[in-house]
């Protein structure tokens, strides 16, 4: 949310995440911002990752339209849509 503030950017309503392991910082970093967000697509590098991304998701009224889960074979993706 700070450069959105410095920079008066407006806030993004969608968001495609691929940060090798800072998915959760990024979402918890958005602050008053989250409330824009309709739309969002996360790339996830653990399962921890995976299950907190999962559960900012669920706390900011997204609903989850495709859930891939983070495995040791592969990487996990979360796509999400804003419940109106």
């Amino acid at each position: 949310d700070t450069l959105i503030k410095k920079y008066k950017i407006p806030p993004p309503d969608f968001l495609k995440i691929d940060t090798e392991g800072a998915e959760y910082s990024i979402l918890k970093g958005l602050g008053e911002f989250r409330k824009y967000v309709k739309f969002v697509c996360i790339e996830t590098h653990s399962l921890d990752l995976h299950n907190s991304c999962k559960e900012w998701i669920k706390e900011n009224h997204l609903k989850i339209l495709k859930e891939k889960p983070f495995t040791s074979e592969h990487l996990g993706y979360l796509c999400a849509l804003k419940n109106d």
